[in-house]
């Protein structure tokens, strides 16, 4: 009898702390609340620009230059400079703002890397916006917006939004431009788009401007209270594509299409198919790409 309650207890005893401690993590999650009150940062690296934004009060101070490729290496002396600008510290900040995506991968990555970076020390609220209401929310009080940006590789990151009920009416989809379709008990002459895939050369089949938000925007969006805050440990990045590069065939592939174009004079959009006036049937140029790939990579021949 008393071996059962012994044994009854020291399994209660070794599952209770594991379950209060699971318990106080999600309490604690759930509970980080941004204090708006105090200086605020922002952070979209979802785009070759870096953009910056830092509030206190009344004062704002920002970073907007695109940058390419030196993302990483800008963005913690661009951040040291406008909190120099302030007379501010990291442990200041009531909240850190981050683009939470979709848009470039490696963009991405590296604005969370550092929103964490920065926040953990000092337990700072993160806030992630996604990149697409960001973009959609530059239209204010319009009951029809279609949120487009370039996702590469011939598609688009796209979602549709109500932004005078602050409603989404779609998922987030990437996809071909011109695969769009309305939602619903919408009429065309009502859409507004808006984002950087109305500058491709596939646009999408609806009119709109190719304006772009910067981590301003991003703030703002952030102080409506609409985006929830959690701690560093549990920010996460949004990613609506699987795959997120070609293979070294399909860049062969399409190396090979560009390059028969450019003999013809005939314009190649991104997204197009192989035309059948290039001289090259899909089967050559398929084995074409697998050898040029080997060849690239001599790993794939094994």
């Amino acid at each position: 009898m008393v071996s059962g309650e012994l044994k009854i207890e020291r399994g209660y005893l070794k599952k209770r702390p594991c379950y209060n401690f699971t318990y106080l993590l999600n309490e604690r999650t759930n509970n980080m609340q941004p204090d708006f009150t105090r200086p605020l940062l922002a952070i979209d690296t979802s785009t070759t620009f870096l953009s910056l934004a830092l509030i206190s009060g009344s004062l704002k101070h920002t970073f907007h230059e695109e940058v390419g490729n030196k993302q990483s290496a800008e963005i913690l002396p661009q951040i040291h400079i406008l909190l120099k600008q302030m007379d501010l510290n990291i442990s200041d900040l009531g909240a850190i703002v981050y683009a939470k995506g979709a848009g470039a991968f490696t963009g991405l990555r590296i604005g969370l890397g550092v929103a964490q970076g920065l926040a953990t020390p000092f337990d700072i609220p993160l806030i992630g916006v996604p990149c697409l209401d960001a973009v959609a929310y530059q239209i204010p009080d319009c009951e029809c917006v279609l949120a487009a940006t370039d996702a590469r590789m011939g598609e688009v990151f796209y979602a549709w939004f109500d932004t005078k009920h602050h409603q989404r009416l779609s998922n987030y989809s990437v996809g071909k431009a011109s695969e769009i379709s309305l939602p619903d008990n919408v009429l065309a002459e009502n859409v507004r788009g808006v984002g950087n895939a109305f500058a491709l050369n596939d646009t999408p089949p609806f009119s709109g401007s190719a304006t772009m938000p910067t981590a301003a925007d991003y703030l703002a969006l952030a102080q409506t209270g609409r985006y929830p805050a959690t701690d560093a440990a549990h920010a996460e990045l949004l990613y609506v594509r699987d795959k997120i590069a070609l293979t070294a065939a399909e860049q062969a592939a399409r190396k090979i299409v560009k390059g028969r174009a450019a003999i013809f004079n005939i314009p190649i959009k991104s997204s197009a198919k192989l035309p059948s006036d290039l001289g090259v049937s899909t089967s050559t140029l398929v084995n074409s790409s697998k050898k040029n790939a080997t060849a690239t990579n001599p790993a794939n021949s094994k």
